[in-house]
């Protein structure tokens, strides 16, 4: 185990947890974990979570998880990490505000699940995230200060149909290069028309706001 690099198909139970903090996989640098609700433990999620912090060499996550008490601390996960997939049935936003704390997240994909809240971004959230995907995500607001992903290149919101907007600022991105939304909500394809034209008189910009299949293996990847 300590030269493996990739470990897939994981459950996250009291054993798993237990490999992890005795850091067992040195080396590893690719999980994706499934936490079942079903799976009784003697330790809360929260605490098997936080074992993740020992996997020093991490750099890509996948966590599959429907539990009720979902919740992310910044604290659960190593500071190298780059590239995070998330599929939740309802995730907090303070768990959203753990993931804009990790110094090195550069790739986040929230791929189904509940946000009930607003999805608030203050100043200084995600330093280097280039890459943010939300596919089939259950949420209304979302709201991003300026200073907030400072870097993002490339926006994909896929079938978000209950979202109404998007942050104005991140219309005044120059890093930002791609932004694709595919299945809007009435409420957000209106208030995108003025900015599809805006983005179609940037040359430096690749657009599709109002994306449709073309785009469909793209998500997947």
């Amino acid at each position: 185990m300590w030269n493996l690099q990739t470990l897939y198909g994981v459950e996250l139970d009291t054993t798993a947890a237990f490999l992890f903090r005795n850091e067992r996989f040195p080396n590893l640098r690719k999980l994706c974990l499934w936490l079942d609700p079903r799976t009784k433990n003697s330790c809360s999620w929260h605490e098997l979570l936080l074992s993740l912090q020992h996997l020093s060499n991490l750099r890509k996550l996948k966590l599959h998880c429907y539990c009720s008490d979902f919740s992310l601390d910044e604290k659960m996960f190593p500071s190298n990490l780059a590239k995070i997939a998330i599929m939740v049935g309802k995730m907090d936003c303070s768990s959203m505000k753990a993931l804009g704390q990790l110094p090195n997240l550069q790739v986040l994909k929230l791929l189904e699940g509940m946000i009930p809240e607003s999805l608030d971004c203050a100043t200084g959230d995600f330093p280097k995230l280039q890459v943010l995907k939300m596919v089939y995500v259950k949420v209304k607001s979302w709201m991003s200060a300026k200073g907030a992903m400072p870097i993002l290149r490339y926006l994909l919101i896929k079938r978000c149909d209950e979202l109404r907007t998007l942050p104005e600022h991140l219309w005044s991105l120059t890093t930002l290069r791609e932004v694709h939304v595919i299945n809007p909500s009435n409420e957000l394809a209106k208030s995108l028309q003025d900015v599809k034209a805006f983005n179609l008189d940037d040359s430096k910009r690749r657009s599709s706001l109002l994306g449709s299949s073309h785009l469909e293996e793209r998500v997947k990847e």
